[in-house]
C-alpha cells in the first residue's frame, strides 16, 4: 500500500472532528497496516443527480476517476472499529490510502475485486 502525503491529508480532512483518528495520524506507522482486515470492495461512486458536479450528459461520471475500484478494510483505533477506504489507483497500479471512517461503507462487494 502506498501512503502519500495527500493520503494523510485526506484522512485528516475526512476525520476533522475525530480525536481518535487524529491521534492515529500523529503516531502513524506503516506496520499498523498488518492488523487491518480486508472486508470487500466496490467501484467508485458516481455523482447523485442533485450534486453540483452531476453531468446529465455523463450520468456515470465517477467521483474518483483515478480509482479503478475501492478496497475496504476494518481496523481498530483506540478500541473502536473504523473502516479504511483504499483506492486501487490507475496511475500507480497499487493501493493508496484515501480515508478512515467510523461508519462501515453502505455498499461493499465480497470477494476479489471484479469478481461478483
Amino acid at each position: 500500500m502506498i501512503v502519500l502525503r495527500g493520503s494523510l491529508e485526506s484522512v485528516k480532512e475526512h476525520a476533522i472532528n475525530d480525536k481518535r483518528v487524529k491521534m492515529w495520524l500523529l503516531s502513524f506507522n506503516k506496520s499498523k497496516f498488518k492488523k487491518w482486515e480486508y472486508i470487500g470492495w466496490d467501484f467508485p461512486r458516481t455523482y447523485p443527480r442533485k450534486h453540483p458536479k452531476y453531468d446529465p450528459s455523463n450520468p456515470d461520471k465517477r467521483k474518483h476517476p483515478e480509482a479503478d475500484y475501492f478496497l475496504y478494510y476494518s481496523l481498530t483505533i483506540a478500541g473502536k472499529t473504523y473502516y479504511a477506504n483504499v483506492k486501487m489507483h490507475k496511475n500507480y497500479g497499487k493501493e493508496v490510502l484515501y480515508t478512515i471512517e467510523p461508519n462501515k461503507p453502505k455498499k461493499i462487494r465480497s470477494g476479489k475485486p471484479g469478481k461478483e
